[in-house]
């Protein structure tokens, strides 16, 4: 994955059904590039995140955004009628236990 984000969940898409999807990326790359989510920490209530996939553009505006343990995997299914994207990515890196504390987790709703 290191440079592109990737589907967490083969269950949905952008399109099936009511358009939910999650997606993961890495914040800084292994030779210490910005991934593709380096700035997702700037992220907040209102913002627009826009989602190119083949021919189609997907605009989004951002609902949620929180912190949460690694091993919540509540996150990746988001209930209710709307399309929803949840884009997740790993936050404050333990050295001595060479793992992440933290998931940094953006939650959108489609505008268009």
């Amino acid at each position: 994955m290191a440079d592109n984000s990737g589907r967490l969940s083969r269950r949905y898409s952008l399109s099936y059904p009511y358009g939910k999807f999650s997606a993961i990326g890495h914040v800084n790359l292994p030779n210490g590039t910005d991934g593709p989510f380096a700035a997702i920490d700037q992220l907040q209530w209102g913002d627009q995140i826009i989602i190119h996939l083949d021919k189609y553009e997907y605009l989004y505006e951002v609902r949620e955004v929180f912190q949460t343990n690694p091993n919540d995997l509540d996150i990746i299914e988001k209930d209710g009628d709307y399309d929803w994207i949840t884009l997740i990515t790993c936050k404050d890196y333990d050295l001595s236990t060479k793992s992440y504390d933290l998931r940094t987790v953006i939650v959108a709703v489609r505008t268009r």
